[in-house]
């Protein structure tokens, strides 16, 4: 159930309609952290991501949990 949710969410819709890997990195950056990846970001996400959707949601966990999602009070 889940799974078929998050299929339709804005942040799967703007991945699948991005034409290039970069511009998923961004839609998933931009969805996240409000901001487009930087190139250094860009070139880790290449190497280190896999290609399609699974990248939009290894990436997303990813930035989550990161120190520039980290808020406290």
């Amino acid at each position: 159930e889940f799974r078929r949710v998050l299929f339709r969410s804005p942040l799967a819709l703007a991945v699948r309609q991005a034409p290039t890997p970069a511009a998923r990195v961004d839609a998933v950056f931009l969805a996240v952290l409000s901001r487009r990846a930087t190139t250094a970001e860009q070139a880790t996400c290449a190497a280190a991501l896999p290609p399609g959707e699974e990248l939009a949601e290894a990436l997303a966990f990813a930035l989550l949990n990161s120190r520039q999602f980290y808020f406290e009070p």
